[in-house]
């Protein structure tokens, strides 16, 4: 008996795989606020967000985890950083004409609530950050 060869369509599957990324994107609102609901996350490492002006926006202070040559580094470690609670997020900026994709987290209205954050996250991640204006 001869077997009869299938024809595959990538149709299904292309099809499910959108559906799939909609249905991420409806439900992702939820998940966080579960999460938060529920104290996932380390309530000591939680990062204050305070509201900026542009009056306070002098005076308001970031914590910088690392700065890479390439995105890829940076969104690896973004990456990881989600995946454990923290909400960081990459700025751009340049040294000695060389762009760099700057690790981050939080803003905080006052150096000392920075540094604060800053100290428990070193101890929790054993890793090395800077407390740095947000102009910087």
């Amino acid at each position: 008996m001869k077997r009869g060869h299938k024809k595959s369509s990538i149709k299904p599957l292309l099809l499910s795989f959108l559906i799939g990324i909609m249905v991420g994107i409806y439900i992702s609102p939820y998940i966080i606020g579960f999460i938060k609901d529920r104290g996932f996350l380390e309530s000591g490492l939680r990062e204050t967000k305070s509201p900026t002006t542009k009056k306070s926006a002098e005076k308001a202070y970031v914590v910088q985890l690392a700065a890479f040559e390439d995105i890829e580094s940076a969104l690896g470690l973004l990456d990881t950083l989600n995946t454990k609670g923290y909400f960081a997020y990459i700025q751009t900026g340049t040294d000695f004409n060389n762009n760099l994709y700057l690790v981050r987290i939080g803003l905080w209205k006052s150096e000392k609530e920075a540094k604060e954050f800053a100290n428990k996250f070193e101890k929790r991640e054993e890793m090395r950050v800077l407390v740095l204006p947000v102009n910087n």
